[in-house]
């Protein structure tokens, strides 16, 4: 059986018979394994729709609903009329039960303070200045201890001279009797100059003529220029396609002969 014939072939419909399920040892690429995956997927008259709608009519239970729903003007409707109208309402009964010669609550009639009632309210609680009792301060007899200040400070400069006497001056200081100088002495020497280093630097470095040159005409052997041509970018890419293998030269029966099985 070709692998055509299985994907067009449908499932057996009865539950007794098993799919016996194939699996091929080898694929050879990957459109191999999607002709295999296609044939595990029923195609679409495979599908036993006379069965499925068998069952739909043999359902019994709900059944589709034919009433018509309300739309939103009915809806609206339908409300208002759980509103009383403006006409409806008992005003004569609502006022009189405000009435004022009937028992219960009434509103307040009286006036409150303003701002300056207040004022002069919490003023009348006040004692004025002249009422507090005072001591008399004229009594010689109450005038007993204690002074003016009549010392005179120090100045900025007489502090400054201050602090100066408590700091020993710089021949206060006990020097010890410090060793005599021993051994080493002074270098007398003469240093290079920036020129002398130069001179010296020239001298360890040979001249021109200083080096071997081979006379003899000989050629210098070992080693050669490149002649190579290397490949271009073009040619590596030519190079590449030719290492892969063109849609013509996959063995297609051989991976056919897996799935025929």
């Amino acid at each position: 059986m070709s692998i055509i014939q299985q994907i067009g072939t449908s499932p057996p419909r009865t539950g007794d018979v098993k799919r016996k399920s194939v699996k091929p040892d080898f694929f050879s690429d990957a459109l191999d394994w999607k002709i295999y995956r296609a044939a595990k997927v029923p195609g679409p008259g495979a599908y036993d729709v006379v069965r499925a709608h068998r069952s739909l009519q043999t359902a019994s239970g709900s059944r589709w609903g034919k009433c018509t729903p309300m739309t939103y003007l009915d809806r609206a409707q339908a409300n208002a009329k759980d509103i009383p109208g403006p006409g409806e309402y008992q005003v004569d009964e609502a006022a009189k039960s405000l009435d004022f010669g009937r028992s219960g609550g009434r509103f307040n009639m009286s006036k409150t303070k303003s701002y300056l009632d207040w004022v002069v309210h919490t003023a009348k609680d006040n004692p004025a200045p002249n009422q507090y009792s005072l001591p008399n301060l004229n009594d010689p007899s109450r005038l007993g201890g204690g002074k003016f200040n009549q010392s005179r400070g120090k100045t900025d400069v007489e502090w400054t001279i201050y602090r100066a006497k408590q700091l020993p001056a710089p021949g206060e200081y006990g020097s010890g009797v410090l060793p005599g100088p021993s051994g080493g002495k002074f270098n007398t020497s003469k240093t290079k100059s920036e020129l002398d280093w130069t001179v010296l630097r020239a001298a360890k470095t040979p001249g021109p003529g200083a080096y071997p040159i081979n006379l003899s005409g000989d050629p210098l052997k070992g080693g050669k220029f490149n002649n190579g041509n290397p490949k271009s970018d073009v040619d590596w890419s030519i190079y590449r396609a030719k290492q892969c293998p063109g849609p013509g030269q996959y063995d297609l029966s051989r991976s056919m002969a897996y799935l025929s099985r």
